[in-house]
């Protein structure tokens, strides 16, 4: 395997893979939205291609690189803007990933395809840890999307043949990540005279670092069955959001207090932790604690927001 493709190459996990991918002196393609914004260092090292997916263009791309395997990390990543505009989500999500597929089945049918799907397909599971044969309940229209395409998936491996798996990502985060709790909570300590946030504080995920996922998605390439079956890529630990706060005050050295509303926004899960008995299984194994990935991510954080005041 050395030719690798990567949708969404300019958003934080794709650019993460980017990174991974040209350390390890592969063949990289990456493809975005024309913009004019990348946290990739030393562009030279890929193959840049901006496109704004879907569009035909992809299948003469394909047919001219013919990856070995293909990383889909494009798609919309806001829950709540998922909420708030469905049929954007479902175009950014279904859609763009129907199309990929279909460009696969024309052009290359022996590349791999390794589609990133969510813990948000789970919903409120009923069982603690959620294995990957949890009945799946989203509550989100992100959560039904990312559902979807898992079904795309199993669509074009029963009819096409496609070699296709899905990765549920759950709480993902790291340097490059300007969204979401962790980067809301940094932001409240630094800015705010009083962290306010919502919930309970009761309320947990289980957190992965993006060094983590690169990890898993090398050990899926070597020994994933690609039969359109689904992987949970967690750290298999969970982490309360008061605990993540005191984590993020603590990596800061401060004092704050925190309050928190009592009220969840819609579309927000109250547990999730991840049983990753199937990803070890082929050898995976987190190696970034909460402690050390909390601190990389403030270091990064702090001297972003630095820059940005100058």
């Amino acid at each position: 395997m050395s030719r690798v493709l990567i949708t969404g190459s300019n958003g934080f996990i794709g650019s993460h893979l980017v990174r991974h991918f040209c350390e390890q002196d592969k063949i990289v393609f990456a493809i975005d939205r024309p913009t004019t914004y990348s946290i990739i260092p030393n562009p030279k090292k890929y193959t840049y291609f901006p496109l704004d997916l879907p569009d035909p263009v992809l299948i003469e791309k394909l047919s001219e690189w013919k990856p070995d395997v293909i990383i889909h990390t494009a798609g919309n990543s806001s829950v709540p803007n998922s909420v708030i505009n469905p049929l954007g989500d479902f175009s950014g999500s279904a859609v763009v990933y129907f199309n990929l597929l279909d460009a696969v089945r024309k052009s290359c049918p022996e590349t791999k395809v390794i589609n990133f799907s969510s813990a948000a397909v789970y919903g409120n599971p009923e069982n603690l840890p959620i294995d990957e044969n949890e009945i799946t309940h989203p509550i989100s229209p992100y959560g039904f999307h990312k559902l979807i395409c898992e079904n795309i998936s199993k669509e074009f491996y029963l009819l096409y043949k496609l070699n296709i798996c899905s990765v549920r990502i759950f709480s993902a985060y790291g340097p490059g990540l300007r969204r979401q709790v962790i980067w809301d909570i940094l932001n409240k300590v630094i800015y705010d005279p009083e962290i306010q946030l919502a919930g309970t504080g009761k309320e947990s995920r289980d957190f992965i670092f993006v060094d983590d996922i690169a990890n898993a998605i090398d050990v899926l390439i070597l020994r994933g069955a690609f039969t359109s079956e689904a992987y949970n890529v967690a750290s298999g630990q969970d982490t309360s959001i008061e605990d993540l706060s005191k984590l993020v005050i603590t990596s800061l050295g401060v004092k704050k207090d925190i309050v928190f509303s009592g009220q969840l926004r819609l579309g927000d899960p109250l547990h999730w932790r991840a049983d990753i008995h199937k990803m070890q299984s082929l050898g995976f194994t987190p190696r970034i604690s909460m402690i050390e990935g909390i601190s990389q991510f403030t270091s990064w954080a702090i001297n972003e927001l630095n820059q940005n005041t100058r």
